[in-house]
């Protein structure tokens, strides 16, 4: 390829000469500038490839050098929301377990409470059962209060009778 390069500058060179005489070129001579502004085009596309070519490279260096930081930076994130659901799961966690405390300590005592109203009403249930008899020995102590001044009012006319009687019998006594 490198030989047919060296043939390739030497004939053109001969064109370029002969063009600066003025010569008139010849169908050969016309190929040769062909081949020759092909060969330079293609030198230029190259080029223009090659310099493409490294552009996309290093746009595909940056894409990745971009692409790699985002990927840190989204596991660095996604470290984060792991961290955070973590410690709220923990801080929920504990939140329930108060919730749980809290809830069995008025579970107790609440069942304290109901206990207490539950020896309360016995307790007034038994103070009404005693009322309740206080108040029949009371009513009985009433009707025996009542018969015994019944018996009494008797008692005390029977002795006014008496006294009566005792007096009738003493004048009676006296006169005789």
């Amino acid at each position: 390829m490198e030989y047919l390069s060296l043939a390739l500058d030497k004939a053109l060179e001969v064109v370029v000469k002969k063009l600066e005489k003025g010569e008139k070129l010849k169908s050969e001579d016309l190929a040769v500038l062909t081949i020759a502004v092909v060969r330079d085009l293609n030198k230029r596309i190259d080029n223009l490839a090659d310099s493409l070519n490294k552009r996309i490279d290093e746009t595909n260096k940056r894409i990745d050098a971009v692409a790699e930081a985002l990927g840190k930076r989204i596991d660095e994130t996604n470290r984060r929301i792991d961290a955070v659901a973590e410690y709220l799961g923990r801080r929920i966690d504990e939140t329930n377990k108060r919730i749980d405390a809290v809830a069995d300590s008025l579970g107790r005592r609440i069942d304290g409470v109901y206990q207490q109203i539950g020896e309360l009403q016995k307790t007034i249930a038994d103070m009404q059962r005693t009322i309740a008899e206080t108040q029949r020995t009371v009513a009985e102590m009433q009707k025996t209060m009542l018969d015994m001044q019944k018996l009494m009012a008797e008692m005390y006319r029977e002795i006014v009778q008496l006294r009566s009687d005792v007096s009738e019998i003493k004048t009676r006594l006296a006169s005789r």
